[in-house]
């Protein structure tokens, strides 16, 4: 089975605002006020969200910050070394990794579920339900931005003749290598599904 690519993740600008926070919080609440259970419990949501839209290495990048802002008022000459609860900052920044890559290995796995959920299993095209979806996007961006849209549809001639004379593994290698040869046939934005038996869609 050839493997989809993983859609790419929605992304706001507003999720960059935790690399400034995290610091800030680590800073302020883990350094300054030494409070470190308030600091690690606020940054674990900011860590998760970092790593849900920017995916691992939103979650490695984020821990970093955070640790940083734990010694910031260290490196800046505002506070001593030995007035850092290091073993807070250190066991905090552990969680808070830890915590933001199993966030991230949810959100793949959602995805993955997702993807499985619209693809033929066989050919790794589109299933029906999956260019069902994909005809819809295409609508509502067509409606938006003008253009049209063309839908072709093909299937193996004699197919079940052949399935029947040389056997179903041949029959499986027949459909995937014209997914294949379709795959290659058209742009990297158009989409190819497998609706079922040796039928096939191409938008």
């Amino acid at each position: 089975m050839n493997r989809p690519d993983l859609p790419r993740r929605d992304q706001t600008p507003l999720i960059y605002t935790v690399f400034f926070l995290l610091p800030l919080c680590s800073a302020l609440l883990g350094a300054r006020l030494n409070l470190p259970a308030v600091a690690i419990a606020l940054t674990l949501p900011q860590i998760a969200a970092a790593s849900w839209v920017l995916g691992w290495s939103g979650a490695v990048f984020s821990s970093l910050l955070s640790i940083l802002g734990w010694y910031s008022f260290v490196l800046i000459g505002q506070m001593s070394l030995d007035q850092v609860d290091s073993t807070s900052a250190i066991i905090g920044t552990a969680i808070a990794l830890a915590f933001g890559l199993l966030v991230n290995r949810l959100s793949t796995t959602i995805e993955l579920a997702h993807l499985a959920a619209g693809t033929d299993s066989l050919t790794g095209l589109l299933n029906r339900h999956g260019f069902s979806d994909r005809i819809e996007n295409e609508f509502n961006r067509g409606s938006r931005l003008g253009g049209a849209m063309a839908i072709g549809f093909i299937d193996c001639d004699n197919f079940k003749r052949f399935n029947d004379s040389r056997g179903h593994l041949a029959g499986d290698d027949l459909l995937i290598a014209v997914a294949r040869r379709l795959k290659q046939s058209v742009r990297s934005y158009d989409a190819v599904a497998r609706m079922g038996g040796d039928e096939f869609l191409v938008l």
